[in-house]
């Protein structure tokens, strides 16, 4: 029969496998919430979607690479989008535009025809921000973030202003 101490040596083990588990099936969730706007990218763009993991979300048909993030709306005093690892863990995306998406559920003021608030940023405007998560409130108007003008600047009205700024970023 083992010991006391044995038994809590074994929970504290299986306590540690289960976070690291736990850890991994939250990365796939976060990962699965943004595949559906990396294959509206990927269609809009005649692009392929890269491999879990890969250094870039979606490679154009012209060849650009394309990091995607997507937010939910997360409430806390306001209603915000917060983006994570812009550049990736240890910083080893390589990408020369990032689009973050948004949802826009219960949302008023973006164009109709997106399914997502998506914002266009050319890989200097992510180096300009020194950054790698940024929030923005919702409501555009309000948003007074220090990030905030930059990422408004870049908000995409149309399928077709998207594929532009892919041609001509500035």
């Amino acid at each position: 029969m083992p010991s006391l101490r044995q038994l809590l040596a074994q929970r504290d083990e299986d306590v540690l496998e289960l976070q690291k588990e736990i850890r991994k099936l939250k990365t796939q969730i976060e990962y699965a919430r943004g595949v559906p706007v990396e294959r509206l990218i990927a269609e809009w763009t005649g692009g392929e979607i890269t491999a879990y993991k890969h250094s870039h979300d979606v490679t154009t048909k012209k060849g650009k690479l394309l990091e995607v993030k997507y937010s939910k709306i997360h409430t806390q005093k306001t209603k915000r989008w917060v983006w994570d690892s812009l550049r990736g863990e240890n910083r080893t995306k390589i990408y020369h535009f990032l689009v973050l998406a948004g949802s826009k559920e219960g949302l008023y003021g973006y164009p109709d025809d997106l399914q997502y608030a998506l914002f266009l940023l050319p890989l200097k405007a992510v180096e300009h921000m020194n950054r790698d998560s940024v929030a923005l409130n919702t409501n555009l108007q309000k948003a007074r973030g220090l990030h905030a003008p930059l990422l408004i600047n870049h908000l995409v009205h149309s399928r077709s202003e998207f594929l532009e700024l892919l041609e001509d970023p500035d």
